[in-house]
């Protein structure tokens, strides 16, 4: 059985984003434990500044609302609907407005 583009496209971002997910949860948690003290090695300023970072926090949130909508839509693709194409189109518009929407807020 051929699997559809939009398929392929969420098993590829979903594998990906999880992998990035880890990667930059992993660098708040490392920074925050060095701003608390936690953590004794040298480098608190570069802790703080890694930690309080749009570089870091951007990724962070879109990657989240990304794989997290496309988890939900996998599962639900799964379940054998019709009309995978028009549910993925959906589903990036609604992650876009959510991630946008946080950019509004924050920045």
């Amino acid at each position: 059985m051929k699997e559809t583009t939009p398929a392929v496209a969420i098993r590829h971002f979903h594998r990906w984003s999880g992998f990035a997910l880890i990667l930059l949860v992993a660098l708040k948690i490392i920074s925050g434990f060095r701003l608390s003290g936690a953590l004794g090695f040298p480098g608190e300023a570069a802790a703080n500044r890694l930690h309080f970072s749009g570089w870091v926090d951007v990724p962070l949130v879109f990657f989240f609302v990304f794989h997290s909508t496309y988890g939900i839509l996998k599962v639900w693709m799964s379940r054998g609907i019709s009309g995978k194409a028009r549910a993925f189109v959906i589903a990036n518009i609604a992650a876009s407005l959510i991630f946008l929407s946080f950019l509004a807020l924050v920045y």
